[in-house]
């Protein structure tokens, strides 16, 4: 019995002690700050450079003739089967 009364003694004790510690660590760990408003920036950079596909086609086509209409414009993602472009009457 008087063992655990002991026992009881140094772990009440020990939590106290623990918990001072704690709010000690936590007091410190605190820091101030200062809040600022964004700002807006008007700054412009120019750069070169050499834009080269990852990917090109070469077309061929059963037919010869002229070029009518366009039906795509430059970089456009087209699937099987878009009509690319039409060709001029020459009847």
């Amino acid at each position: 019995m008087k063992t655990l009364s002991i026992f009881c003694l140094l772990a009440i004790l020990f939590s106290i002690s623990s918990c001072r510690e704690c709010r000690k660590k936590s007091k410190e760990a605190l820091t101030a700050v200062s809040v600022t408003e964004p700002k807006t920036v008007n700054a412009t950079n120019q750069y070169e450079a050499l834009i080269v596909p990852v990917q090109s086609r070469e077309l061929a086509f059963n037919t010869q003739g002229t070029i009518h209409e366009l039906n795509i414009s430059e970089g456009q993602i087209v699937e099987k089967g878009t009509i690319l472009a039409t060709l001029l009457d020459e009847k």
